[in-house]
């Protein structure tokens, strides 16, 4: 049996918005299971953090609150317990990883794809919050960056700016209540590690012939003014029937296909793979 995954990831700019989304028995007509690491007073809490952050530092676009995987799973895994294998692929992402999530188990409209939505945080909450109190008077502006000098924070009338503040030494300026974006997450390679993490947990229950190899791929664009898409597939080891075996090198444990989108027998290979880009 042809066996094919695929492992997505999107960045979130209304985590509260999403996850009921993915959690609403009305709004999902296949709904098998949701699970959830922290109460949802965590994701509103971890909202705030990250938009306060986001208007401190006055990056352009849009806030990234959160993260979330779509994690597509081969068709055998509908024979387990809906809700104990939401919490098995779950628990395992959080053990690795160290972060709250929510996740939720799918079957889209006609039941030929079963996956699972896995939102999950950047930050840890802290156990205790981490204070800073001043050492001296301070002074920010009204973004609520540090300004180095009274000065600056003063019009010419020698009263402070509108909506900048000062805080008194001994005062508290600044609590934590999250440790900083975890990088990693934003690493190149770390959507190929999560991919082939789910694989290894999905082959513990796949038998030799249907076992999903462990495929490296990147998306590329050609030079010429139609920018022609390159695609990389994840395709099973076992593969016996793929016309496209031929003329490509198959280790044994990594398989894979290229071809730009235009290709006659695009439609062949999305049938038979899922792919990404």
């Amino acid at each position: 049996m042809k066996q094919a995954v695929y492992v997505g990831a999107t960045n979130l700019h209304n985590v509260a918005g999403r996850i009921e989304y993915i959690s609403s028995e009305e709004k999902q007509e296949n709904l098998y299971a949701t699970y959830e690491t922290a109460p949802r007073e965590f994701w509103q809490e971890l909202r705030t953090v990250n938009q306060e952050e986001f208007r401190r530092f006055g990056t352009n676009g849009k806030c990234i609150e959160a993260r979330e995987l779509i994690i597509s799973l081969p068709k055998g895994f509908t024979r387990y317990d809906s809700e104990d294998m939401l919490k098995y692929f779950t628990d395992a992402f959080k053990e690795k990883y160290g972060v709250e999530c929510i996740s939720a188990l799918h079957h889209n409209k006609r039941k030929t794809n079963l996956h699972i939505h896995l939102i999950f945080a950047e930050r840890k909450k802290l156990l205790e919050p981490e204070v800073k109190v001043a050492t001296r008077a301070m002074y920010f502006d009204n973004k609520g960056n540090r300004i180095r000098t009274k000065k600056e924070a003063m019009n010419d009338k020698g009263k402070l700016k509108r909506g900048y503040k000062m805080v008194p030494k001994g005062a508290v300026y600044e609590e934590n209540t999250f440790t900083p974006k975890i990088k990693h997450f934003k690493d190149k390679g770390f959507l190929d590690e999560v991919k082939q993490f789910y694989v290894d947990i999905m082959n513990e229950k796949l038998d030799d012939r249907n076992k999903i190899c462990n495929i490296y791929w990147n998306a590329r664009t050609t030079q010429n003014p139609l920018r022609d898409t390159y695609l990389s597939f994840w395709i099973s080891a076992y593969y016996p029937d793929s016309p496209f075996e031929e003329g490509y090198k198959i280790r044994e444990d990594v398989c894979g296909v290229s071809f730009l989108r235009n290709d006659p027998d695009f439609k062949y290979m999305f049938t038979n793979v899922a792919w990404y880009y």
